[in-house]
C-alpha cells in the first residue's frame, strides 16, 4: 500500500489516491514530487512575516508525510499561498474537524498536482 511503502499517514494516502483518480502510481508520484516541488517553487522569497500558518498545520503535514521534514519554511509558504488565495481558511490544526484536516491535505496535494501539470504545459 502507499501508506506502507512511502511511510505516510492513512488519511494522506487516501487523499493522494483521490487526487490521482485512484491510480496508485500517480498518487505515489504526486507524494514523492511534493518535496522537490517545495524546494523548487517555495525556496525563494521573504520569510513569512507576521502571518504564519495556523498553529500545528505544518507539523501535522510533516507528521503525515515525513519526507517533507526539513522543508518547513517552504511548506509554510505553500500553505500560506492557499490561505491568501482563499482556498483554505486559517484554522489551527487542533480546531479542525477530521473532515477539515482531510480537506487541508486534499488542497495541498491538489496544489501540487496543478503546479506539476503547469510545469509540463
Amino acid at each position: 500500500s502507499l501508506r506502507q511503502s512511502l511511510g505516510i499517514a492513512e488519511a494522506l494516502a487516501e487523499v493522494a489516491l483521490d487526487c490521482a483518480g485512484g491510480d496508485p502510481d500517480v498518487a505515489a508520484h504526486v507524494l514523492l514530487e511534493h518535496r522537490a516541488l517545495l524546494a523548487a517553487s517555495f525556496s525563494d522569497g521573504p520569510r513569512p512575516a507576521t502571518r504564519a500558518s495556523p498553529c500545528g498545520v505544518v507539523a501535522a503535514v510533516i507528521q503525515a508525510n515525513p519526507d517533507l521534514a526539513g522543508l518547513e519554511l517552504q511548506l509554510q509558504r505553500q500553505i500560506m499561498s492557499l490561505y491568501s488565495n482563499g482556498r483554505l481558511s486559517p484554522t489551527s490544526w487542533a480546531d479542525l474537524t477530521s473532515a477539515g484536516r482531510v480537506e487541508v491535505l486534499r488542497l495541498l496535494l491538489e496544489d501540487v498536482v496543478q503546479r506539476l501539470e503547469g510545469d509540463r504545459s
